[in-house]
């Protein structure tokens, strides 16, 4: 196991250097002179350009990406360009929500899917089946802007259970948090849900075929017992992998939700950070987002690889 993981470290290194690389290139590619949004439009030629010096926007590019490299290797993520605060501060406090947002949102996709993929397998091609899988493939294509909106129609002004913005630290107020958090997480859930049904399904087909479950039927076990005992470990294996994308994918595409329900994670900041032309703040967002993917991906594989041994002596 310690070599398969080494093995997978060598190889995630150098992908996380180029992805550092892509997210300095692309922020200095974008449309938008932020020294320029920074002094303000009735600002002179002059103050602009002593700006531009100050933030060492008129460098060489080469020799701002060395600079940028060697500052983000000793954990250097530099200052905002709008606040002059730590870009490592800033997302450390902004982290908390997003992280509690994608691991909710994880839960009950990771629920909802296997409940789902395991009730339609036990019936294969019946009304059950066909209703289960016609339901993931509708939410497979709905956009999480219009899920939450439905959301906010049917829970917030409909039945008025929920509220439809703000949040609250868990350690302020639990029951308030969970409150705010609860429609955020089945947007998220939903959507993340119905891929994890259709992995659980054909895990599930698969496994309800095997000699062994066959043997454990002819025992006379229950059919929830069979599946429960002898078929669900084996068959969760594919689904694995999809939790472990689905985290990657919420903590990408938290700038969505996260602006809907006015939840202050990281993915708003990222809204407001481009608009504002903040580079070391945006490069920072990405990076950590990118870390945090190729971590889980890491995470991923261990997992897989401590379920089916065959994978890390491969």
């Amino acid at each position: 196991m310690g070599r398969f993981v080494g093995q997978r470290l060598a190889t995630l290194i150098p992908l996380w250097l180029v992805c550092a690389l892509a997210v300095f290139l692309l922020m200095r590619l974008a449309p938008g002179d932020p020294a320029q949004i920074l002094a303000g439009s009735g600002a002179s030629g002059e103050e602009v350009r002593r700006l531009r010096s100050d933030l060492g926007l008129d460098r060489p590019l080469a020799v701002q990406i060395l600079g940028w490299y060697g500052r983000v290797l000793q954990g250097d993520l530099g200052v905002s360009y709008q606040s002059r605060a730590p870009v490592l501060a800033t997302l450390l406090e902004r982290l908390g929500p997003t992280l509690q947002l994608a691991l909710t949102a994880t839960f009950v996709a990771t629920l909802l899917g296997i409940v789902v993929g395991t009730l339609a397998a036990l019936r294969p091609r019946g009304w059950g089946d066909t209703a289960l899988m016609a339901l993931t493939t509708t939410g497979l294509a709905l956009p999480s802007f219009l899920v939450a909106i439905l959301f906010i129609f049917v829970f917030a002004v409909w039945i008025d259970w929920l509220p439809v913005r703000g949040y609250v630290e868990p350690t302020e107020d639990l029951a308030r948090w969970a409150r705010h958090m609860i429609l955020p997480a089945l947007t998220y859930g939903v959507i993340q849900g119905a891929v994890v049904a259709r992995m659980a399904r054909g895990g599930m087909l698969d496994v309800l075929g095997q000699d062994y479950v066959v043997t454990a039927r002819s025992k006379g076990l229950s059919e929830w017992s069979v599946v429960a005992k002898h078929a669900l470990k084996n068959a969760v294996l594919p689904v694995v992998t999809v939790v472990g994308l689905n985290v990657g994918v919420l903590l990408a595409s938290a700038v969505v939700v996260e602006t809907i329900f006015g939840i202050p994670g990281v993915g708003s900041e990222l809204v407001r950070a481009i608009f504002q032309r903040d580079y070391p703040l945006v490069q920072g967002i990405v990076l950590l987002v990118v870390t945090l993917f190729l971590f889980l991906n890491l995470l991923v594989d261990i997992a897989y690889a401590a379920l089916d041994p065959r994978i890390g002596h491969g």
